[in-house]
């Protein structure tokens, strides 16, 4: 009798947590293991559209936010009233002290609306200047109509702009940096964000000197409003991806999720996460993301932001709504397995280990099964070349492996 032969195939393992092509959104892959982390919290409404700008102040007593020719404050962050009329091409927001009071400026277009010391409201403001940051007590920004010029006011802080030993000053950066992007501190000296390089500005005696520094930091395509400072280190987005200067030179940061996302950026710092909202084209809208220095991870937020503010936490500005970034929630991980080979493969199973139910999707061409509730050893039997497996879960998970039937010849 002829017998029939059949190819011989293996049981192959694939740990989806250590899979490539994953994406976590609200979690973090660490130690093998998947942990919640930050997720939008109180999204709430209010009735500003695109935002321009915003700023926090603890000791003015909360925030303000410029959208639509207004200018809105808050004690929460999260809750807006309008406060005034305010229109500038490209606004900022900066706290100085004033005697007793401290105040949150938000400044541009020849005036700036304010508000601390128990009185809020608009005032003339002088200088002709964007991305400004106040640092030892002055005022610095980029000449609007020269933005390859950075000037500072005077001693006597963000309104004295008579120029003297002690007064205001200017100095004029050469071309090939390109124009002035974003100003911020780092430590005694000032660091110039521009188009193609990081230039400083070295800050010390009584009076004051001002001596500017090029230490030849050329990268290219630096992009505006997604540098921010952390741990005497700056974070960047440039032509490659996000970068960090570490006060003697600039490297790549590899692998991140946040070299997927696409511009307008807008960058800040909070701990040891680097935090940047931009457009994700694999989500087809804009997402926050997030970079942990410290455990050397990224994941995603899904919150549609324009703006971030550090304030206490990370709030996060998008049309007509506000959040926190903040623990709790349910989180999102998506990992690709395809087993080490392109050919057909079955699917047997999906092993997981959670403290509680988990939801999971898998998807194999148009084929898609879901699973509520799942924990253990869920079945789900299926063919296809590759598999993406979706879970959704609040609490952490130790384990999450795929079982396929592969051939053996392969």
């Amino acid at each position: 009798m002829k017998k029939n032969l059949y190819p011989k195939t293996k049981y192959v393992y694939c740990d989806l947590i250590a899979a490539g092509g994953k994406m976590a959104q609200g979690c973090e892959v660490v130690d093998g293991k998947i942990k919640p982390a930050l997720s939008a919290q109180n999204v709430t409404a209010n009735a500003f559209s695109r935002v321009a700008a915003a700023g926090f102040s603890a000791a003015a007593g909360g925030f303000l936010l410029c959208a639509d020719k207004k200018v809105f404050r808050s004690q929460d962050g999260l809750q807006f009233e309008e406060l005034c009329d305010f229109s500038a091409a490209q606004p900022f927001c900066f706290e100085q002290r004033e005697g007793e009071d401290v105040k949150l400026y938000v400044a541009g277009g020849g005036n700036c609306a304010y508000f601390g010391g128990g009185a809020g409201g608009l005032i003339p403001f002088e200088p002709n200047i964007y991305a400004g940051q106040m640092k030892n007590g002055r005022l610095f920004g980029a000449d609007c109509d020269e933005n390859f010029t950075l000037r500072w006011s005077g001693a006597g802080g963000a309104f004295d702009w008579e120029e003297g030993i002690d007064g205001a000053g200017w100095v004029r950066l050469d071309g090939a940096g390109g124009r002035i992007l974003n100003l911020l501190q780092a430590g005694e000296k000032l660091i110039i964000v521009r188009e193609n390089c990081l230039d400083e500005l070295d800050i010390s005696g009584s009076p004051e000197k001002f001596r500017l520094e090029s230490k030849n930091l050329r990268v290219c395509g630096v992009a505006e409003n997604s540098a921010a400072a952390m741990g005497g280190k700056i974070y960047f987005m440039a032509e490659g991806g996000l970068k960090v200067y570490n006060g003697s030179q600039i490297s790549a940061v590899p692998d991140s999720v946040i070299n997927l996302l696409l511009p307008p950026y807008y960058a800040v710092t909070m701990g040891k996460k680097y935090c940047v909202c931009g457009y994700l084209k694999a989500f087809e809208r804009r997402i926050v993301a997030v970079y942990d220095t410290d455990k050397n991870c990224a994941f995603t937020v899904d919150f549609p932001a324009d703006l971030l503010v550090a304030g206490g936490a990370v709030y996060a500005y998008a049309q007509g709504w506000a959040c926190v970034l903040a623990s709790g929630g349910g989180f999102a991980y998506t990992a690709v397995a395809d087993f080490g080979t392109q050919n057909k493969k079955y699917l047997h199973s999906v092993e997981t280990e959670c403290g509680r139910g988990v939801e999971i999707t898998v998807c194999s061409g148009d084929l898609r099964r879901m699973f509520y509730s799942a924990k253990g050893r869920i079945r789900t039997d299926m063919r296809g070349d590759k598999f993406e497996i979706s879970v959704k879960a609040e609490g952490e998970i130790t384990r999450l492996k795929a079982v396929a039937e592969v051939f053996d010849d392969v």
